[in-house]
């Protein structure tokens, strides 16, 4: 998998402590289910099972869906200006079918 930080990104997380979590996140919709992608600078508490992934700069760690295979490449964005918030995009998409 390749993890690809924007330069805003890079310097939130580095700002952070230098590590990025991504995990899957499921939810029903009216056509069936979506996975997305959710980001924090710490390990939630509550999810185990998380893997490195090689990244130069930060440490990236990744928990993918049981029923999804692991994404080629995940993209990460700095949105927002008052609140930043990190956004993660798997294969190019918001979310995983």
């Amino acid at each position: 998998m390749e993890v690809i930080l924007d330069r805003r990104a890079q310097a939130y997380v580095e700002a952070g402590g230098g590590d990025l979590y991504l995990w899957a996140s499921s939810s029903r919709c009216c056509h069936g289910g979506l996975a997305m992608l959710r980001t924090a600078l710490e390990r939630p508490e509550a999810l185990e099972g998380f893997s490195r992934v090689p990244h130069p700069m930060v440490g990236v760690w990744f928990r993918g869906h049981r029923a999804l295979t692991d994404p080629e490449q995940v993209v990460v964005e700095l949105h927002g200006k008052r609140g930043p918030r990190l956004k993660a995009f798997w294969n190019g998409c918001v979310y995983a079918l």
